[in-house]
């Protein structure tokens, strides 16, 4: 018997081993003296996070959770050094822990060193918009000025919240206590709109079940991410960097994708579970009548199940779709562009880029109205659309372009 067991174990043991020389295919750069010196030195690298700004980051009973402990995990195995959690209560209290030292780093911060001298700044390694998150009956908007007249909502303490106000400071913002508050304020109808980062606003639609939002447009942001450092610490900012460089796309994806996946809350019911198994001593046909029960909500589940896959299927296709045309967004494009590039500096194969604008367009909506101007964008983009390969990708930029 074991002896049939022995292959397959060894069988995965490769597998898993392959997976992981696949996950550090590439080796971090080689330290300097100056830098081995400083990690020895060193011995523990701490850092802080923000306490509420999932799937980015939060803090649950003390313990750190999202995209930025993996990221720190990922640098620890690189590194060969131990990272340390230091708790804060507030966004403010850790940017304030970081200025006066009582923390190294915070793993996973927007960059912005106008707003944040004291930081310096690894190279970005996640990205993402602004999401404009309205109830599902609300039409499509374009741009956030459309909502000028209505009630929109912006987290006190968000890191992208002061960057969109400073942008859009004509725009009469309400400020909410977080993301998550203010989504249910747009969902119990108190707001008409939420400005949120897209990563967050899908997160917590998804955590709370609320079907009856959508990400209605985005503001046209698209904010960098990287690992903020102490401007005391130049050294340790110089290790970091080269962390960061080898810290592949697939890789953060994978992060990200393993923190947006979540699921309902499932709790067990442990007093009727013991009312069952008692009912159970009583009479077999108390048994029988259980597991109907359970078969019930394993189909309830299932069904449920469902319908958030769906879901969330219709949420990723709207996060990159044009409403109006159903061409690729302009996110989906900076998105494809970015990867190109990458992919010509890796490996030197040619790219193309084609970018068209309607002709007098302007006399069309003025002479005909906007809905036939909506018309005739429909009907270019759909030859446009028809006219290319299937390797290729075609989208609306914004307005005519």
């Amino acid at each position: 018997m074991y002896g049939a067991i022995v292959p397959w174990l060894l069988f995965a043991a490769l597998a898993g081993a392959a997976s992981i020389d696949k996950l550090y295919a590439e080796a971090l750069p080689p330290l300097t003296p100056a830098e081995r010196e400083y990690l020895n030195r060193k011995g523990a690298v701490t850092y802080c996070l923000d306490p509420d700004r999932l799937p980015f980051s939060a803090i649950r009973n003390g313990r750190p959770q999202g995209m930025a402990v993996d990221v720190v995990g990922r640098i620890q195995a690189q590194l060969g050094i131990p990272f340390q959690f230091v708790p804060t209560e507030t966004w403010p209290m850790s940017l304030e822990y970081i200025e006066s030292g009582g923390c190294d780093i915070l793993p996973m911060v927007d960059i912005d060193p106008f707003r944040h001298p004291y930081l310096h700044y690894t190279a970005p390694y996640f990205q993402y918009a602004a999401a404009i998150v309205t109830q599902i009956h609300a039409p499509f908007i374009t741009g956030i000025r459309e909502l000028r007249d209505r009630t929109i909502g912006i987290g006190e303490n968000d890191p992208m919240g002061a960057f969109v106000v400073d942008k859009l400071s004509r725009i009469p913002f309400t400020v909410v206590n977080n993301a998550r508050d203010g989504l249910l304020k747009v969902s119990s109808g108190d707001l008409d709109a939420l400005v949120a980062a897209t990563p967050v606003a899908v997160y917590y639609i998804r955590r709370l079940g609320l079907t009856n939002l959508k990400v209605a447009g985005h503001v046209d942001i698209l904010k960098e991410m990287g690992i903020g450092v102490r401007a005391a610490s130049p050294v340790l900012h110089s290790i970091l960097n080269k962390v960061v460089s080898v810290l592949s796309e697939a890789e953060v994806e994978r992060i990200y994708r393993k923190q947006i996946a979540v699921q309902p809350d499932r709790r067990i019911d442990y007093g009727r579970l013991l009312q069952l198994l008692l009912g159970v001593c009583i009479a077999v046909g108390l048994l029988l009548i259980w597991h109907r029960n359970v078969g019930r909500l394993k189909k309830r589940a299932a069904k449920v199940e469902a319908a958030l896959a769906a879901k969330d299927e219709q949420m990723k296709q709207m996060a990159i779709t044009d409403p109006l045309t159903c061409l690729s967004n302009r996110m989906r494009l900076i998105d494809i562009l970015t990867k190109e590039m990458h992919r010509f500096s890796r490996y030197g194969r040619p790219a193309s880029i084609i970018v068209a604008d309607v002709d007098h367009f302007k006399d069309i909506n003025e002479a005909f109205g906007y809905n036939l101007g909506d018309v005739v964008i429909c009907k270019i983009g759909k030859a446009l659309s028809g006219a290319v390969r299937k390797a290729d990708t075609c989208g609306r930029w914004g307005g005519e372009k």
